[in-house]
């Protein structure tokens, strides 16, 4: 894929499926919180981490110990509109690139 990072095009073909992966686990974070009200549950439960920052948080604790764990966090995130907006990432920076692997839902 054109939009991966070029530093890790050998993982290329692995790492599409964790960068279209986040678009839907966020959508069903979103519609969850929406539909139980668990903001409040949540908020409380990490302090000081907004929950929707906590999602992004946990999503990068599953890649904890795992082969490429960093770059299996860091490069599905960076293509994140979702990400970017809730941690106030400066367009054009590392987190935050002009262009990005659109697979959102």
């Amino acid at each position: 894929m054109n939009c991966i990072n070029p530093l890790y095009k050998r993982e290329a073909k692995d790492l599409v499926g964790a960068v279209a992966s986040v678009p839907l686990a966020w959508h069903t974070f979103e519609a969850a919180l929406s539909r139980n009200g668990s903001e409040a549950n949540l908020a409380t439960a990490v302090p000081p981490a907004d929950p929707r920052q906590l999602f992004f948080l946990l999503f990068c604790c599953l890649q904890c110990g795992a082969d490429r764990g960093e770059q299996t966090c860091n490069e599905p995130l960076r293509h994140s509109r979702d990400f970017a907006r809730v941690y106030g990432c400066a367009p054009g920076s590392s987190m935050n690139p002009a262009k990005k692997c659109d697979m959102s839902v």
